[in-house]
């Protein structure tokens, strides 16, 4: 069973979004910036984080390593596939 705060090893670039400790959630959209959903439960935000638009390609990359972590990671509980739909995945990688 998964506990708080515990996660697999994610690709850098997951991590680096996720390095704010109150980070839940990042959205990742080609031709965006990043965005990450943040903050203590009372006061949620969503920040658009200061970087350049990433690249379809750059999504693609992350999205395809983030599939092999939840491939890896079948035995727990906190990491799989949410929704898959056309031009969209949402994955749940541990507990955050």
């Amino acid at each position: 069973m998964a506990t708080f705060g515990d996660r697999p090893p994610l690709p850098e670039d997951l991590s680096e979004l996720l390095s704010d400790e109150t980070a839940s959630t990042v959205f990742l959209k080609a031709d965006c910036p990043p965005r990450v959903k943040s903050g203590h439960i009372s006061e949620i935000r969503l920040v658009e984080l200061e970087e350049e638009p990433w690249s379809r390609g750059r999504v693609e990359s992350l999205a395809e390593a983030i599939q092999q972590v939840v491939e890896e990671n079948q035995d727990r509980s906190d990491c799989f596939v949410e929704i898959e739909r056309l031009g969209c995945t949402i994955f749940q990688v541990g507990d955050l």
